[in-house]
């Protein structure tokens, strides 16, 4: 399938179009494209930490992981951050759902980057909080056998 650079721009909701591809006329440029599917789940933001995740984070985990267990095509990942998140759903989700969890992090489906407790700001975040943040995502993680973090991460770097 041909897809327009502008088409694909749109459909991914880039709003900053840069003209720096060019081509020979007559010929054609190939764009290789990583979609990375993702959360970005701020907690305490506009809403209450309870409130998000009943309403969208608790959904969300449970669609990634029901959706991930039933995929055959072990190709198919998914990228979590924040830590909080994981916590609280664990706390409320069935053995068989947590194991499901367990199995498809081990596997390499579900990717754990960051692992702070949550994503924290760059604006003006204290360095001793940025490490207390990581830090306790990662005893977390470290207690409930998930995995070991091995990528940063951080999507929303400029406001």
């Amino acid at each position: 399938m041909t897809i327009s650079v502008a088409t694909l721009m749109v459909f991914l909701g880039v709003i900053h179009v840069q003209s720096s591809l060019s081509r020979p006329v007559g010929g054609t440029v190939t764009v290789e494209v990583h979609l990375v599917p993702h959360s970005h789940c701020d907690a305490g933001w506009l809403i209450t930490d309870e409130d998000h995740f009943r309403r969208e984070v608790r959904v969300a985990l449970d669609s990634i992981v029901a959706s991930l267990s039933l995929l055959t095509n072990p190709t198919y990942r998914f990228v979590w951050a924040e830590t909080i998140w994981l916590q609280k759903w664990i706390a409320t989700s069935d053995n068989s759902s947590v194991q499901a969890l367990r199995t498809l992090v081990q596997s390499g489906q579900i990717e754990i980057v960051g692992g702070g407790w949550t994503m924290n700001d760059e604006s003006v975040a204290e360095y001793r909080d940025v490490i207390e943040m990581i830090t306790t995502g990662h005893e977390f993680l470290r207690q409930q056998g998930l995995s070991i973090v091995r990528l940063g991460w951080q999507i929303d770097m400029l406001r």
